[in-house]
């Protein structure tokens, strides 16, 4: 795991549009520019002063996820399965159909890549269909039939951590469309992280 102190945090960007307000807030890690956006002014004010805390403290941080080492953590005692539905579940009512399919289709693919072993004993197909229209659909998941449950049971007890996305060569390389803003539910040092006030990047 390789870590920095070269960190800059720069102002929330605000984007009014048509249909919604999103603050958006970036940072720099090592020269990598990140950026995560929210719905609220609230929400990313909390999720910068984590990043400014961070460096005040002189916490280094992880170049591959641009965040405080102290995330790793929390992202170790939580499996991948059970984020993602999470994840889902917190954004269903904000979501169309169309993107509620998108999410679930990618959600899936990451979910089997991120598994400890290969589920042989199920069809592939019944796999992908029970993580799709069952783990990711918040609507259908409860009523769920018992095939699927068993499936879903076996994922979870066999999905890795979340903080295998924080592992160099990790298999967060087989679903590079995963949703950048699901990052932000992840979460004694040098004088160089310092926090910047620009406007930039």
């Amino acid at each position: 795991m390789e870590t920095t102190y070269d960190v800059k945090v720069y102002k929330i960007l605000t984007y009014k549009g048509a249909r919604k307000t999103t603050y958006t807030v970036r940072w720099v890690v090592a020269g990598k520019r990140w950026r995560e956006p929210f719905d609220t002014v609230a929400l990313a004010e909390g999720f910068r002063s984590e990043l400014i805390r961070a460096t005040g403290k002189g916490e280094a941080f992880v170049i591959a996820t641009g965040l405080p080492v102290s995330h790793r953590s929390k992202s170790a005692a939580m499996s991948w399965y059970k984020f993602a539905v999470e994840y889902v579940d917190a954004r269903w009512p904000q979501l169309g159909g169309h993107s509620r399919k998108n999410i679930a289709k990618t959600l899936t693919a990451t979910t089997i890549a991120l598994l400890r072993a290969k589920p042989t004993q199920f069809a592939p197909a019944a796999v992908r269909t029970a993580l799709r229209e069952g783990a990711f659909n918040t609507n259908r998941r409860p009523d769920a039939p018992r095939d699927v449950v068993a499936i879903l049971r076996w994922v979870e007890r066999n999905s890795l951590p979340v903080s295998a996305w924080e592992e160099p060569g990790s298999t967060r390389s087989c679903a590079p469309s995963t949703p950048a803003s699901m990052a932000s539910k992840r979460r004694p040092g040098p004088a160089s992280a310092t926090v910047g006030s620009s406007t930039s990047p």
